[in-house]
C-alpha cells in the first residue's frame, strides 16, 4: 500500500501530462508538467499574500529597532529629549554640554527687579546670583534617558520620548 502511495504521489498517470512540440517541426513532444489545480494555486497565492502582509506590518518594528541600534552605536541623545525647553536630541553628550553651556551659562538672562521701586528693572547673567547650569551633568542626565534601564524599559523611554517628548530639568550648581 505505502508503495502504490509513494508511485502515485511522484509518477503522474500518463493522461496528466500536458505534451507540447519541440518546436523543430520533428514532430517530437515533450511533457510539460502536471497542471496546477486552481486550489494550489488560490493558497500559494494567499500565503504569499499572508508574508506580504505580515511584512508589511512588522516593518515599524523594524524600523524602530533600528532606530534604537542607530542611536546606541553613534552614542546620540534620544529623539524628543530637552532641557527645560533647550532641544538637545540627536547630539553627542559632548555636543549638548556645549549647547547647555552656550544656552543657560552663556547667552540667558534674567530680569532683576527693584522689589522697593518695581519700575527699576535690568537684565543679569543668573551666574551673577551663583546660579550656574552644571552642563556636563544635565548633558550626562539627557544622554541616561532610554539606557541602563533593561531592554524593554529603554524602548519604551524611546517611544515616549519620540511620541510625545521628554523634558528635563537643568542641573543647577
Amino acid at each position: 500500500m505505502a508503495g502504490d502511495l509513494h508511485t502515485f504521489l511522484l509518477e503522474p498517470e500518463a493522461e496528466d501530462v500536458d505534451l507540447m512540440s519541440d518546436g523543430a517541426n520533428t514532430g517530437e513532444m515533450i511533457p510539460v508538467g502536471i497542471p496546477e489545480k486552481p486550489a494550489r494555486r488560490w493558497k500559494a497565492a494567499a500565503v504569499r499574500v499572508s508574508g506580504a502582509l505580515v511584512s508589511i506590518a512588522m516593518l515599524p518594528v523594524f524600523l524602530f529597532i533600528a532606530l534604537y541600534i542607530y542611536l546606541l552605536v553613534f552614542g546620540l541623545i534620544f529623539p524628543g529629549v530637552s532641557v527645560a525647553g533647550a532641544p538637545v536630541d540627536g547630539l553627542t553628550t559632548l555636543e549638548a554640554e556645549t549647547e547647555l553651556q552656550r544656552i543657560w551659562n552663556e547667552e540667558y538672562l534674567i530680569s532683576a527687579v527693584d522689589t522697593l521701586s518695581p519700575e527699576n528693572a535690568w537684565l543679569v547673567d543668573p551666574g551673577d546670583f551663583g546660579l550656574v547650569v552644571d552642563a556636563e551633568r544635565t548633558a550626562a542626565q539627557a544622554f541616561a534617558v532610554g539606557r541602563g534601564n533593561g531592554l524593554v524599559r529603554n524602548l519604551q523611554q524611546l517611544a515616549a520620548a519620540l511620541s510625545s517628548g521628554w523634558e528635563l530639568s537643568p542641573i543647577v550648581a
